[in-house]
């Protein structure tokens, strides 16, 4: 159907204008019958002239919907003013008033309308707003939805605007705080990294950077002379002008150790960070147990890691040999730096042969070259024909029943007890004449006993 007012097009059966509210009939014809002048609503109802002031109440058709009131025209509202006689309310409404070209303005217009002493109410509306007009009888009109028309303004929301508006304001402030800090601006200023910077460099940038340095050097496998740490560390923060320890890698060295003790040498590598210490010994007059060299040679640099020998002295002492064969009784001394000698000991106690130990014995400090006397069991009986073989050797002479005899070979010789050991010698017997020694042309075989002492001394020989 299109609304004689605004020329829109609505739905057949609407009742009121979808776009400006107007009211809308049937209509058995395009043509609207326009009122003539001067003719109230009443008369063109009823068909009677309008001589009495009519007492009317009237109804603002309009939208009501707050939220299309913007493209609302309060001035142009009023040419859809429609007057009603209460009395012709039950009649169906066929015609309707055309009152374009009237001017609404005007006094006599108003004239027209309403009786001389009428006061057109205040309007009631408001930017963004609808309004409804007073009811009839004192019933609230309904408020019926349906025949509004839609809003085509965006609806505004102030709060939301005032909310956004402060975000923004948020994150500038938060963003202004954050570049300053960035910048040292408060807060003290950050460390800058200088580790892996050589000692120079890292002395000036953080010079340049405000900060007081100082430079500690710290024993390490890196590289000498490069920055390993600082304090504070790179990124903290610090106040302008406060001072940085820059930890600056030195090269481990072997430290002097010679003369001292096996401890103190231990103690001072372990101090240059060498973890692979080893010690030998060697026999020397210097004081047992103080250092004699070390390798590598001091002031040598060296690796954490790298094998530390430390010589250390150690005293000429007698080995101990007892029970060992004689030659590695022999070996052993000659290995300590010592002289040896051999020395038999008459005693049941030790089979034959076996060394008992040494003079001085085992362990006894002595002086380099010294010799040692290996000390050899030896049975009684055996030490004391040792003795007779010795005394009886070719070459040796022999006295017996007073002649004198040159011993030419021992051919037996035994011991028979009690001290006594018998013998078997062939001899020469000689006399000296005026100095000379004259020798018998035949020589003789000779037989006879030795006596000992206690002592193992000779007592006689016969």
């Amino acid at each position: 159907m299109l609304c004689p007012n605004c020329e829109s097009e609505n739905r057949e059966e609407a009742k009121f204008c979808d776009q400006c509210g107007f009211p809308l009939s049937r209509q058995d014809s395009d043509e609207v019958t326009e009122a003539p002048e001067n003719v109230s609503a009443k008369s063109v109802l009823d068909d009677e002239p309008d001589d009495e002031s009519i007492e009317t109440d009237y109804e603002l058709y309009q939208p009501v919907d707050s939220e299309n009131t913007d493209s609302f025209d309060p001035a142009a509202s009023i040419d859809r003013l429609v007057f009603v006689d209460e009395s012709a309310m039950d009649v169906e409404l066929t015609h309707t008033l055309d009152l374009s070209g009237i001017d609404t303005q005007s006094e006599e217009y108003a004239e027209r309308l309403v009786n001389a002493d009428y006061v057109a109410p205040e309007p009631t509306y408001r930017d963004g707003e609808t309004i409804q007009m007073k009811p009839v009888d004192g019933d609230e009109a309904s408020k019926s939805k349906e025949y509004l028309a839609s809003s085509t303004k965006e609806k505004k929301h102030p709060g939301r605007i005032v909310a956004l508006v402060v975000a923004l304001i948020a994150i500038a402030c938060a963003l202004a705080a954050f570049a300053t800090y960035e910048a040292g601006m408060w807060g003290g200023k950050p460390v800058p990294n200088v580790v892996g910077m050589t000692e120079a460099d890292a002395i000036s940038v953080l010079e340049d950077s405000g900060f007081s340095v100082r430079a500690d050097q710290v024993k390490s496998d890196d590289t000498t002379g490069i920055v390993l740490l600082t304090d504070p560390s790179a990124g903290q923060r610090a106040e302008e002008g406060s001072e940085v320890v820059i930890n600056v890698a030195a090269a481990r060295t072997i430290p002097e150790v010679v003369g001292k003790t096996q401890s103190e040498a231990q103690e001072l590598l372990e101090a240059e960070g060498f973890t692979n210490v080893k010690t030998k010994k060697k026999r020397s007059e210097q004081k047992e147990g103080s250092v004699l060299s070390v390798s590598p040679k001091p002031g040598s640099e060296a690796l954490s890691s790298a094998e530390v020998t430390l010589t250390v002295a150690e005293a000429y002492t007698v080995p101990d040999v007892a029970n060992k064969s004689f030659d590695d009784a022999v070996k052993a001394l000659k290995d300590a730096g010592l002289g040896y000698d051999v020395l038999y000991i008459d005693t049941e106690s030790y089979p034959e042969g076996t060394i008992i130990g040494t003079e001085p014995a085992a362990g006894t400090v002595v002086k380099k070259g010294d010799y040692i006397m290996i000390q050899i069991a030896q049975d009684h009986g055996s030490m004391l024909e040792e003795i007779a073989s010795e005394t009886l050797a070719p070459g040796m002479t022999l006295e017996r029943g007073g002649s004198n005899y040159t011993v030419e070979s021992l051919d037996s010789v035994a011991y028979i007890g009690n001290n006594t050991v018998s013998y078997t010698v062939t001899a020469r017997e000689y006399v000296s004449v005026f100095g000379s020694t004259v020798s018998n042309p035949s020589s003789e075989s000779i037989s006879g006993t030795i006596v000992f002492d206690e002592d193992n001394q000779i007592t006689a020989i016969s």
